[in-house]
């Protein structure tokens, strides 16, 4: 039997996602303010403590269908510069960046996650533009420490 000082211990869970989106960089000189793809990699931790009678901090099944609906369904196969500005209210000047991406994604999944589950945070996203590129945001980053 696990004793009860363990089961206080949190967790983080993370989920991987894919998506294919175009865009381009305003007022850039090179290569990226012509029209292009990427295949862009995404990963959202959760955390909290495995409180339900299954010792579950989340179920992935409910974390995918948030995600799904809060930001893949807006994005994949989208160009970028038209899909941001509308779904996630970026002003028309932000440039679709990796970070402004990573930022209008954490507003976008931040309260659903918490308002289904009162116990459970968005803790952590990575958005891969490249294979060897990527943004990270935590919730430390956002809220300076809370």
């Amino acid at each position: 039997m696990i004793n009860s000082k363990i089961c206080k211990i949190p967790v983080r869970l993370t989920k991987f996602f894919e998506f294919e989106a175009s865009h381009h960089l305003v007022n850039y000189k090179g290569a990226c303010e012509r029209p292009h793809g990427h295949s862009y990699k995404l990963y959202v931790t959760v955390e909290g403590i495995p409180v339900d009678g299954l010792g579950m901090v989340m179920d992935f099944k409910e974390l995918k269908a948030i995600v799904k609906e809060q930001i893949l369904d807006k994005v994949d196969h989208y160009d970028l510069n038209d899909a941001m500005p509308q779904e996630f209210a970026m002003k028309y000047t932000d440039n679709t960046t990796c970070e402004n991406m990573i930022i209008a994604f954490w507003y976008a999944l931040d309260h659903i996650i918490s308002e289904n589950n009162s116990s459970v945070k968005l803790s952590e996203i990575k958005l891969y533009e490249t294979s060897s590129s990527y943004a990270t945001l935590t919730r430390d980053l956002v809220y300076g420490g809370e």
